[in-house]
């Protein structure tokens, strides 16, 4: 649930509007394997408890009187940093930048040149820390809430990560797994207490093959002959998590105030520590591996490597997931067809994990998208999943339609079901003035009408959801938005898929992702599973008549 206040005049005129995501019981049903995740988070709560009142919005200012000189500290050093970015980004715009006029696209990596500035707020961001790189890399895919220019800077995020030490890294796989000799023949860790001892693998790489925020992956073979890829966390990422997140959150709220949004921010800051504390659990991840194989199973394109238990740590503390070396290439790897074959794949398996198996990879970008030498798309990194409820796909599988239809009218509905916009539409009176917002109720009509207009004018329009992004970010200064905290993950993934696309000219121009989407958008809406679902099918198939009997709608 989440709900914030604006300062401007509301509604009533009586000065705040509050804003609900919680959706109509109508239209909501768990998500298929939301048990286990349930029990999960059940674990993660009761074991938090014990400690501190983290990651509870409710409870932040307990958590700061827990731990005053910590989070005052932590605090400190990361309005050190803000303060540079800031002075940094005050200032006029170099030539060169000034040259080029900034519009923010609906694609992860970024359309112009890296500039001096930028690269200031995408340092500071990572000497602050991995939650902070993990805030900017979502806030990069909501220009609505930082602006154009920042958001197009924050994308070079997800093009550099700094690798940490391998030597550390080496350490920590030794003392996760209680092995006191070496890793492997002439890999000796630093502190190896029995140099003589028999290697706990037959090969390891001492170098790491790749490096993201939050762990590094080095690649091995078992004394049986199974090559495997061991990812080691990046060390310390867990000892200031909960402070990263009680300061977010406090900027969060200061930043709301300072805009007036009636958007609740906070909400944003807890999906990414959410989202954060999912990936440091690496039996998590690999439990989620396991369920991402068994439920795409019956899509023949779709492939994922297997989890090696034997080589990970404790259950709650692994520091190493280890999985099958999957052999496969990157993107960037590949030709022009190859390519083109693992953007199709790639995009109908994540549209299906939206419409029909409700269990979403959260992160596909280049780095976890490969083309397997048995030409199947190869997922990577089950860290950050997302699952969708039985409702969510139903009301997407109704947006898909209405684009296809151009019933504006109708995919308004779907975004005030889904709380991308409130009930009743809300325009600013003031928009086109200095003056603060000041929303009040308009029709839906009007709203439909004004995005119906804007999407025509955006490339792609009623091909790609980026274009909806771009659409709905274009209306925001007109109309309230909405920012239930499901969306940012959810616009990261599809975000992510269509700026593959975008490196294909061709495939750009003759590939839509609606038509892709509809066979299976359509088995949704026949198939389904709430109470304002089956009504709507019901309204759709039949008609009613003077009679006790409806009649056939056709």
């Amino acid at each position: 649930r989440g709900r914030a206040q604006h300062a401007g005049r509301g509604a009533s005129g009586q000065g705040k509007i509050e804003v609900n995501y919680d959706r109509d019981a109508a239209l909501v049903r768990a998500a298929p394997g939301s048990d286990r995740a349930a029990r999960w988070w059940a674990a993660q709560d009761g074991a938090q408890a014990l400690e501190e009142a983290a990651f509870d919005q409710e409870q932040i200012w307990e958590f700061v009187r827990q731990r005053p000189l910590e989070v005052l500290q932590r605090a400190a050093a990361s309005l050190w940093v803000a303060a540079g970015i800031w002075w940094a980004w005050r200032g006029k715009r170099g030539a060169e930048e000034e040259q080029q006029s900034v519009e923010y696209s609906a694609l992860l990596s970024r359309k112009r040149p890296p500039s001096e500035r930028g690269e200031v707020l995408r340092r500071g961001l990572q000497e602050m820390g991995v939650f902070f790189v993990k805030l900017g890399q979502t806030a990069a895919q909501r220009p609505d809430i930082v602006g154009d220019e920042i958001a197009e800077e924050l994308k070079g995020l997800q093009e550099q990560s700094t690798p940490f030490s391998d030597a550390e890294a080496l350490r920590m796989i030794a003392q996760d797994l209680g092995h006191k000799g070496p890793l492997a023949p002439g890999v000796l860790w630093d502190g190896c207490e029995d140099p003589e001892a028999p290697p706990l693998l037959k090969e390891l790489n001492p170098n790491h093959v790749a490096s993201a925020s939050l762990g590094q992956v080095y690649r091995g073979r078992t004394h049986e002959g199974r090559e495997v890829a061991l990812k080691v966390q990046r060390p310390g990422v867990q000892d200031v998590l909960s402070l990263d997140w009680a300061v977010a959150v406090l900027g969060a709220r200061a930043y709301q105030t300072l805009i007036g949004s009636p958007n609740d921010y906070g909400a944003i800051v807890d999906t990414v520590a959410r989202g954060v504390r999912m990936e440091l659990d690496y039996h998590n991840e690999a439990a989620n591996a396991e369920e991402f194989a068994a439920r795409h199973a019956f899509l023949p394109f779709v492939s994922s490597p297997g989890c090696i238990p034997e080589l990970m740590g404790p259950k709650g503390s692994s520091r190493v997931l280890a999985l099958d070396w999957y052999p496969s290439r990157a993107p960037k790897e590949l030709s022009t067809a190859e390519r083109r074959a693992l953007v199709e794949m790639a995009v109908e398996a994540c549209v299906v994990q939206l419409l029909v198996t409700g269990f979403v990879h959260a992160d596909p970008h280049e780095g976890n998208l490969r083309l397997g030498n048995d030409g199947r798309v190869v997922f990577l990194d089950f860290g950050l999943m997302d699952r969708i409820d039985f409702g969510l796909m139903e009301r997407c599988a109704a947006g898909v339609r209405a684009v296809l239809e151009k019933d504006w009218v109708e995919l308004s509905r779907v975004f005030q079901e889904v709380r991308f916009t409130p009930t009743p539409m809300m325009r600013n009176v003031n928009f086109g003035t200095k003056r603060k917002p000041d929303y009040q109720p308009c029709s839906i009509e009007e709203f439909a009408e004004a995005f119906g207009e804007q999407i025509e004018q955006e490339a792609g329009g009623q091909s790609r959801f980026g274009a909806m992004a771009t659409t709905l970010k274009k209306l925001s200064n007109r109309y309230l938005m909405l920012t239930p905290p499901f969306v940012a993950l959810l616009c990261r993934t599809f975000i992510t898929l269509e700026g593959l696309l975008s490196e294909d000219p061709v495939l750009m121009a003759e590939y839509n992702v609606y038509h892709v989407a509809l066979p299976f958008a359509v088995r949704r809406i026949f198939s389904p599973r709430t109470k304002n679902g089956r009504t709507a099918l019901r309204d759709t198939l039949l008609r009613r008549t003077g009679s006790s009997k409806p009649a056939p709608n056709w």
